[in-house]
């Protein structure tokens, strides 16, 4: 449902989105919104950094 949700949003304006996977190696795949839900969270810095990177770039190229 966020797919559709997001296409709407970027009919406005402009937008992009990713997934961040988040399985724990080896462990069998979960779904979202289970009560077994289990997420590595090891991989949440490599989200920021990438939330953060984009934000920099997109400031960078408006200062412009």
């Amino acid at each position: 449902m966020g797919a559709e949700d997001f296409s709407y949003m970027t009919q406005e304006c402009a937008g992009a989105m990713f997934r961040l996977g988040v399985k724990p190696a080896g462990a069998p795949a979960r779904y979202l919104h289970t009560a077994d839900f289990n997420l590595d969270e090891d991989a949440l810095p490599l989200g920021a950094a990438m939330l953060a990177a984009t934000a920099l770039r997109l400031m960078a190229r408006t200062a412009a």
